[in-house]
């Protein structure tokens, strides 16, 4: 099977196999492969039925991954107004509309503004924000704010540093795949 260069593969679950489309866009930059199947095997046991976070979509792909597997729902957050229409087109051609939003805004923003609100909390939040701007501590900060996290929640952050919160959050599972490093941490309230 052929891929061009803004198409992705879920790795596994009911959707395994399927091609992920996203934009010719030099600041999208997707997980790779061998990250993903790594990430999906730490969550297997707790995915089914969870609300996911994905902060910082670009192609969307942990997202799909997360809905491949049977994730209950997804919210995707993203900044580029072309990323989110690939992602609404994708979702629409699996059929997976009903089990997914996504809204076209800067995510800090977007985390800011759930302060006050009624939003019911997410079970795994995925956040991979753009390398050179080195936003995942102010993430984290908010997401505590927000109170969007359900009890014992997971947290998946991608960087190309070394990873390191603060608590509330207990280390589950880092790992390090080329210049990715990666790690899933647990909300402990």
């Amino acid at each position: 099977m052929k891929f061009s260069p803004n198409q992705l593969q879920i790795q596994s679950g009911q959707f395994r196999g399927r091609k992920i489309s996203f934009p010719n866009n030099s600041m999208i930059r997707p997980t790779p492969n061998r990250v993903r199947e790594t990430l999906f095997n730490w969550l297997r046991p707790r995915i089914t039925q969870a609300r996911c976070l994905d902060l910082f979509s670009g192609s969307g792909i942990l997202g799909f991954e997360a809905l491949s597997q049977q994730a209950g729902f997804v919210q995707f957050i993203d900044s580029d107004r072309t990323a989110c229409q690939q992602i609404n087109q994708q979702l629409a051609k699996l059929d997976l509309t009903k089990k997914a939003a996504v809204e076209n805004t800067n995510a800090l923003h977007w985390l800011a503004a759930q302060q006050n609100s009624q939003l019911t909390p997410f079970d795994i939040i995925f956040l991979d924000p753009p390398f050179d701007k080195n936003l995942s501590l102010e993430c984290v900060e908010l997401l505590i704010q927000a109170n969007v996290l359900s009890k014992e929640a997971f947290l998946y952050v991608e960087s190309n540093r070394e990873l390191s919160l603060n608590l509330p959050w207990e280390n589950y599972r880092k790992a390090r795949a080329g210049q990715v490093n990666f790690g899933l941490w647990q909300y402990v309230y």
